[in-house]
């Protein structure tokens, strides 16, 4: 058997005469014939036998007399009738010193939850509770024995196809299925087919044979193969095979529950006794059991009324950890499986909160495995799962929070040094974290290894601290660079609106009678009560304006139509707002769905303003306007998807600052309960002691994992080479779910860490000598310039400020000026000048030029194959300063070192950026009023730094 590190999947606990066994692996439990449990009829399980496995496998039945609980995701058996049997056991039979039979034994209890039921588990596995036997006797006048009393069969049951019933429904429930759309005929661009091809794609995942599901969604597949080949098929069509798909659905659903449906002969009594060859009396029937079966049959159906305490605190947070290392190991198969444990754990928690009045609630209280804290315990997987899968779906975070393209600037070396650190920690927490789990499944005395665990809280607690230090600072740039978009967002905003009037204008100029006269002539006509009053506007209307209008194709079109169009797309137009909003918890309120309504909301609006355009009517001169409106939309969009992708940065963020320093206060708060306890193995505090000890040796592992990402990212910036954790650390290029390790011990994340020593000592080798400096001297030569655009120079003399790009230059960029030839270009000094500038007339004294440099964080790095690799980070800003007098420079006061970065130390220093990024370019401090800017003709950057050259194939 896999020890407790080699195999954090699976843990087993023998005490109390119980049998606890909690697993999450894929290959899943198997039990039965042929296996390491085949059957859990051993004298030290008298207490029952507790499996909690993602998957039970059974080759045979399975007899546990003393009771037995199955609470799986997936039930897996042979093909053939297989019994979960917690029968009493057949009384004695008699003999000469005690010639009655005996009295068979009472009928344990079955407890079986199964959160995906396939129709052969509903047909094959059957749970028996029967009541034992009574014994015969050989003796004449002598009394057979008594039956034993039936036990209990508890179930609760979730079909498979539940949740393709509720994703059906809602596909149903769309509003382009409201009757007025129905004969519109469908392509396989519009939203309707992709969310019924979804639901094909869904439909594979089922647990049920390929048969079953073609018969449930084979009209719907019809339909959608007719689209794809481009065959008429409209609305109804859809909506019909969808409604086919959600009747097959029930019948499946209402199959199993027949099939699965428990009867009173599982749980009879046991059959008297009699004689045997003999007269006897015989003994008495035992009484039948009870039957407590839930079957979700829909989702309208709470599992709060289950009587079966089905999920297990601790294999659920295995589950979820099991989730995080799949988030975090980040590959998009990888991320997939994260998606369904984390879908799965929500879906089976979604009882909670309960109410005290609730069966199930009774349940865990009733429950003699389940610790007193379940269901808080419970509610804090539920919490954690959701917040994980909602930074999984965005797209935008890894499971650290951090962006695709977001690195570190501090050197390898420190962040090397910090792992070390970490490393060194965590070897002691798992010291501590082993010898307990095994000294609790032992029985053995567990104060000194709790004393172990605690006595380290204090250095996990220091590493919070700095964690929470970094996580604050990440948030008031993020912050800041939020406050910053939005003034861009508002604007983008108004030249959007002023798009639209300029086409709106168009529209009116061709048929010489305005939009608000349409829309309004209209507005009253719908509000008019009778229709006599419809007919004399209308009529006047008419006469007023046009009655219909010709189609360039020949047609026409009403102009009620025409106005009914106009009035939708300013209706469009005039809703698009987008206010920031924070909430109570400190985080933004963020519409994750805007921008991608922003998107249909300009497919809409430009559909609508078609019906006016000219090659649909004629006449109208919109060309440059309709262009212009389009690009304005999406210059709108792009500013609001990329605030929303900061803003979801920083609610990220704040929800990794509130769970940290509620995990340092749990931390704190339970080594002074512990301080000075002496703990029994029967504590009632054993189970919060457990979990206290778990969380501390998880935490002090993802801090691990952590800082491993965070090397990677470093070298990924430095070296310009992927940082693909799996690849790199684990040195495995599968994707697949049997490629992660079973467990990520203080062993296998150190040598993860040498893995990526090697590969940054290959990373050395390949690229070389050290980089060319340019200039030769940083503080006598000129360096690569880069000038600003006439626009940019009149901004940055008229406000004193500008912000403005360096476009990357490439190979065979057109006009790649300082930099020709030169590839992973590192900036190492920042300078600013300007051609013209001197002092003002009759000014005899130095004067002060400041200039503040503000690299924006989000930058393009080209490697040597000439690929352009986007990078973002924390702003980086110098200021440069100088004196001049008359045309001179007279000293220089900051030289516009970028921070720490070292020409000197590049192998310990931060890591310089690039030049080819968004600059604010700033002169707050200067002495204007000495200076005289009306001869200046050229604005500068003057960079001082490193660069290879490019591969010459």
């Amino acid at each position: 058997m896999a020890s407790l590190l080699t195999d954090q999947s699976l843990r087993i606990y023998k005490h109390d005469q119980r049998l606890v066994i909690l697993s999450v692996s894929e290959g899943g439990l198997r039990i039965g014939e042929n296996t390491e449990y085949p059957s859990f009829e051993h004298t030290d399980y008298t207490n029952g036998v507790y499996l909690f496995a993602e998957t039970v496998s059974a080759t045979s039945d399975v007899v546990a007399p003393h009771g037995l609980t199955v609470a799986t995701c997936n039930l897996v058996g042979p093909g053939k009738e297989i019994h979960l049997d917690a029968s009493g056991k057949a009384g004695s039979i008699g003999t000469p010193q005690n010639p009655d039979g005996g009295a068979g034994d009472s009928g344990g209890t079955v407890g079986l939850y199964v959160q995906d039921l396939s129709d052969t588990a509903a047909k094959v596995f059957t749970p028996l509770a029967r009541g034992g036997d009574g014994g015969e006797t050989h003796t004449a006048g002598k009394k057979g024995g008594d039956g034993g009393k039936g036990g209990s069969i508890i179930t609760v049951l979730q079909p498979t196809y539940l949740a393709a019933q509720a994703l059906v429904q809602k596909y149903i429930d769309r509003p382009e299925f409201d009757g007025s759309q129905s004969q519109n005929l469908v392509s396989d661009s519009d939203t309707l087919y992709d969310g019924a091809q979804a639901l094909l794609d869904m439909a594979q995942g089922l647990s049920a044979t390929q048969a079953v599901i073609t018969n449930i969604f084979g009209q719907l597949s019809s339909v959608i193969d007719k689209i794809k080949k481009g065959e008429t098929s409209t609305v109804a069509d859809l909506l019909r095979a969808a409604g086919n798909a959600s009747s097959m659905i029930y019948l499946a659903i209402m199959q199993q529950g027949n099939l699965a449906a428990p009867d009173d002969d599982q749980v009879r009594g046991g059959y008297p006794g009699t004689g045997t060859g003999v007269e006897a009396d015989p003994g008495e029937a035992g009484k039948g059991g009870e039957l407590y079966p839930t079957f979700i049959d829909s989702t309208a159906v709470r599992l709060a009324q289950a009587q079966l305490a089905f999920a297990h605190p601790e294999q659920c947070a295995m589950l979820l950890d099991r989730a995080n290392t799949f988030f975090y190991l980040n590959s998009p198969v990888l991320r997939s499986h994260a998606r369904r444990l984390y879908g799965r754990l929500i879906q089976r928690l979604s009882f909670l909160p309960l109410q005290s009045s609730d069966p199930l609630y009774q349940a865990y209280q009733n429950s003699s495995i389940m610790p007193s804290t379940s269901l808080d315990a419970l509610k804090r997987i539920l919490d954690s799962a959701n917040d994980e899968l909602v930074k999984l779906n965005s797209g935008q975070t890894d499971y650290n929070g951090h962006t695709p393209r977001w690195v570190p600037r501090a050197s390898y070396d420190f962040y090397k040094g910090v792992l070390d650190d970490a490393l060194t920690d965590l070897q002691s927490f798992e010291t501590a974290y082993t010898q307990y789990h095994t000294a609790l499944a032992t029985q053995e005395d567990l104060n000194d290894k709790v004393k172990l665990a605690y006595s380290n809280t204090s250095r996990m607690v220091s590493r919070l601290n700095e964690d929470i230090e970094d996580i604050w600072s990440t948030l008031q740039d993020l912050n800041r660079k939020i406050s910053a978009k939005t003034p861009v967002v508002l604007r983008a905003q108004k030249e959007l609106k002023d798009a639209y009037e300029a086409e709106k204008a168009k529209i009116e100029e061709a048929f010489g009678l305005s939009i608000s006269q349409i829309i309004n002539a209209f507005t009253n006509i719908a509000m008019a009560p009778q229709k006599s009053m419809v007919a004399a506007e209308g009529a006047d209307l008419i006469y007023k304006g046009f009655n219909s209008v010709p189609t360039a194709d020949g047609g026409s079109v009403s102009k009620e139509y025409l106005a009914s169009e106009i009035k939708q797309s300013e209706a469009t137009i005039s809703n698009i707002k987008l206010e920031l909003k924070t909430k109570l918890d400190g985080t933004y309120q963020l519409d994750d769905a805007f921008a991608k309504r922003l998107i249909v909301e300009k497919e809409r609006m430009l559909a609508q303003l078609d019906k006016f355009s000219d090659s649909a009517l004629g006449g109208v001169k919109d060309a440059d306007t309709r262009k212009d409106l389009k690009t304005k939309f999406d210059a709108y969009i792009n500013t609001v998807t990329d605030r929303n992708d900061s803003i979801l940065q920083y609610n990220v963020n704040v929800g990794l600052l509130v769970k940290k320093t509620e995990d340092k206060k749990q931390y704190e708060n339970e080594q002074k309960k512990l301080e000075n306890k002496q703990i029994a193995n029967n504590d009632p505090d054993l189970p919060a002691i457990t979990a206290y000890i778990d969380a501390i040796y998880q935490s002090s592992r993802t801090r691990v994992m952590k800082l491993l990402d965070i090397l990677l990212r470093s070298l990924y910036f430095r070296m310009l080479r992927s940082h693909d954790v799996l690849a790199f650390a684990f040195n495995n290029s599968k994707v697949e779910v049997d490629s992660v390790p079973l467990s990520l011990t203080a062993k296998v994340l150190g040598g993860a860490r040498g893995k990526i020593q090697e590969q940054f000592s290959k990373e050395v080798e390949e690229w070389g000598s050290e980089p060319a400096r340019f200039p030769t001297n940083f503080d006598t030569d000129p360096g690569n310039r880069c000038y600003l655009d006439k626009f940019d120079r009149r901004q940055l003399l008229s406000g004193h400020s500008v912000t403005l790009t360096i476009q990357p230059v490439l190979k065979y960029s057109k006009d790649p000026g300082d930099f020709k030839n030169a590839c992973n270009v590192r900036v190492y000094r920042a300078r600013f000048g300007f051609t013209g500038l001197k002092t003002a007339s009759g000014v005899n004294e130095d004067v002060r030029v400041i200039v503040t440099l503000t690299h924006g964080g989000n930058e393009t790095i080209v490697n040597r194959s000439n690929e352009a690799i986007h990078f973002e980070h924390n702003p980086v800003s110098t200021l440069y300063s100088f004196r001049m007098r008359g045309d001179k420079v007279t000293s220089v006061m900051d030289n516009g070192n970028i921070g720490q970065a070292d020409i000197n130390q590049t192998a310990t220093s931060y890591a310089a950026p690039g030049p080819f990024a968004e600059w604010t370019v700033d002169l707050d401090g200067t002495e204007f009023e000495k200076l005289d800017f009306s001869g200046v003709t050229e604005a500068f950057f003057d960079f001082c730094g490193t660069n290879y050259a490019f591969i010459q194939l």
